[in-house]
């Protein structure tokens, strides 16, 4: 029998008619087969049919809800029809205007970016052309110059050259030496170390780098220092007639014809060390062999000579034999003459002596009208060359100066191109937010418009879950609540207004030791009965708490079936008409079997065999979410705790229970 609710009687909701059970009095059953509901008039024994109306009246017919039903869907979908045009004309409208301002601030950034670059690339035309004028100008300088004086140098050349082949005479005479005291100008200087001191100031830069390449504080004072008593050589030679202590001979050389016996003979002074240094070879005419070698120190006077060493014989490849038969002592390129070879003793007659001649040449064997005129050659060879390494210089350093003065303007163009690059990468970027937003609020609004549930009203009633509760990254416990609940985004995306009634801490069953009294087969009596559907989301903490599983024949509070069964009872009362709709428990960490030894599989069956069998409401599955926290990577994106999920894992919660809603 219904039982007495505020002093009246309210019928018992049985569910679907049972031939084999027998009702008590005002119990309401449905028929399956027709649709209809039917109340009993009595207490009715099992077996009877509905058909007898002694015991049951007829409540509901199922033609009249189809009628009403239809009614309401024809009314639904017209007005659906009209909210969708409007909505397109707002989204179409609204789209034009987003799309004109994004294309102004495109277009506005782009000329921003155009006209900045542009002024990036005058500014660096104009100082590339001011550094190509001023380098320009540098180099034509640098080259004036090096032909200026390339032309002194080539005009003094000549001037010394003609002059010294103006002076008259076979072999090199005292004549030369006076005339080489005068210059190119007519200047006559005291002597001709004088004269080769201008000539070293002159010609700057030879003090640096003389001709025997090694260390003279210049040019004059390698003349004065190395050939200051060698006139003679310069002249064309002299052989002087002395007499040489032959008393310790070494006569492991075969001096046969080349020693007197009595060591008589004449020697020559030659400097074969400082001809070695200017590269200078000895040309020598009308020797009857090749001469030998003495060392020892010559006193400044003729006959003055002081043995020092052992005579020897001059090794072969230190001579060679001219086609004019002259033969060249090659001082240029022996060393042993830089050392040991000081003076020549030549054994000859007073006639050959006479008739003999000893002149400086070059590498070649070509003779040198004088050292001088050679000396001269040489250092203008070497001011041409020293000309060229400077000219190569300035270039160098002109060039290092523009690459200088190019290297802050190529940094700045590096730097102008990357924040061009940048401020086209934020664009992009930009761009492809916006594009995505667009998307989403598209598809969102397609949805809202496609949504069975726009306008109406949604009371979601559930635990911590529905209320947001969730633990941070770091955190211990679940002691922050998102903005936006799961429950709060599925209405959202159907258009629907949504309830939220969600208390962290509360079971379906009031046995759970953890908030009794809040309950959800107590709490939902204090949610607005204006509502177009419920939606229960709970038994995670009942599985969590250790509540009593219990079976499917409890029908009180005293395990989870009985409160399932006392809850949906008590949603038919106070919805009647209405849907409702039961969400499992979503994915844990840990569903195995608890301190009753029943696992939260167990639990979320229990919702589908009393929601769903015994009351026929819509169950839907929480474990197809899209979310499970068991997934270690799902756990640290999106469920921390293993229970509670964050603001996206809301996100993704709402966006699917959303089409689960759309689709009932």
């Amino acid at each position: 029998m219904g039982e007495f609710v505020g002093g009246r009687i309210v019928p018992k909701h049985c569910g679907t008619w049972n031939k084999r059970s027998k009702y008590e009095m005002l119990s309401i059953v449905y028929q399956p087969e027709t649709g209809d509901s039917y109340i009993s008039r009595k207490s009715v024994p099992a077996g009877t049919a509905l058909s007898s109306e002694e015991y049951w009246a007829i409540c509901s017919e199922y033609s009249a809800q189809v009628r009403k039903l239809e009614q309401d869907v024809d009314a639904d979908v017209q007005q659906m029809h009209t909210d969708l045009t409007q909505t397109k004309a707002d989204m179409s409208r609204e789209f034009s205007e987003t799309h004109t301002a994004m294309s102004k601030e495109l277009t506005d950034t782009h000329t921003a970016i155009s006209q900045e670059l542009s002024t990036t690339e005058q500014r660096i035309a104009k100082n590339l052309q001011e550094t190509t004028t001023t380098l320009t100008g540098q180099v034509t300088t640098a080259r004036n110059d090096l032909a200026a004086g390339r032309k002194d140098l080539e005009t003094t050349k000549n001037q010394l050259t003609a002059r010294m082949n103006s002076i008259v005479g076979g072999n090199t005479t005292d004549t030369e030496i006076l005339d080489a005291r005068v210059d190119a100008d007519g200047k006559t200087y005291a002597n001709l170390s004088e004269r080769l001191k201008a000539v070293d100031a002159y010609y700057a830069g030879a003090d640096a780098e003389t001709v025997d390449g090694t260390a003279h504080g210049s040019l004059a004072k390698y003349i004065h220092e190395e050939w200051r008593n060698d006139y003679d050589l310069i002249r064309g030679g002299t052989f002087y007639k002395g007499h040489v202590d032959v008393s310790g001979l070494n006569t492991s050389d075969d001096m046969s014809g080349r020693v007197d016996p009595n060591g008589e003979g004449y020697y020559l002074l030659i400097p074969t060390g400082s001809l070695h240094d200017a590269r200078l070879n000895v040309l020598f005419y009308g020797l009857r062999g090749k001469p030998a070698i003495m060392r020892g120190n010559w006193g400044g006077m003729e006959g003055d000579f002081h043995y020092a060493g052992r005579l020897s014989i001059v090794p072969a490849q230190h001579f060679k034999e001219m086609d004019d038969g002259a033969i060249m002592m090659l001082t240029s390129i022996s060393a042993w003459n830089r050392s040991s070879a000081k003076y020549l003793y030549i054994n000859l007659t007073e006639e050959e002596a006479a008739k003999a001649q000893v002149v400086v040449c070059d590498t070649e064997g070509t003779p040198c009208m004088n050292c001088l005129t050679e000396l001269l050659n040489r250092v203008g060879a070497d001011r041409d060359r020293r000309a060229v390494q400077r000219e190569a210089a300035i270039l160098s350093k002109i060039e290092q100066d523009k690459q200088t003065e190019l290297e802050p303007i190529r940094t700045a163009v590096a730097e102008n191109k990357t924040a061009i690059d940048n401020q086209n990468k934020a664009v992009d970027e930009k761009l492809a937010q916006w594009n995505e937003s667009v998307k989403e609020s598209i598809e969102q609004a397609l949805q809202v418009q496609n949504s069975n549930w726009r306008g109406k009203t949604i009371n979601f009633i559930g635990d911590s879950i529905t209320y947001g509760a969730y633990t941070p990254v770091g955190g211990s416990s679940p002691n922050k609540r998102a903005e936006k609940r799961y429950c709060e985004i599925a209405c959202e995306r159907l258009g629907a207004t949504c309830r939220n009634y969600g208390v962290s801490g509360i079971s379906i069953s009031s046995t759970s030791y953890q908030s009794p009294t809040g309950a959800i087969s107590l709490r939902y009596s204090s949610m607005d009965a204006a509502a177009d559907m419920v939606v229960i989301a709970g038994g995670t903490n009942d599985y969590g708490t250790g509540v009593a599983l219990g079976t499917i024949a409890d029908t009180t509070d005293v395990s989870f079936y009985g409160a399932l069964h006392v809850l949906c009872s008590g949603l038919c009362e106070k919805y009647p008409g209405k849907r409702i709709v039961f969400l499992t428990p979503f994915h844990r960490s840990s569903e195995a079997a608890n301190k009753v030894g029943a696992t939260l599989a167990q639990y979320k069956q229990a919702i589908y065999d009393v929601a769903r069998d015994e009351f026929g409401f819509a169950v839907l599955d929480g474990w197809t979410v899209g979310l499970s926290p068991k997934n270690a990577k799902v756990k640290a994106e999106y469920i921390v705790d293993g229970v509670h999920p964050n603001p996206i894992g809301h996100e993704l919660i709402g966006a699917s229970l959303a089409r689960m809603l759309n689709a009932i």
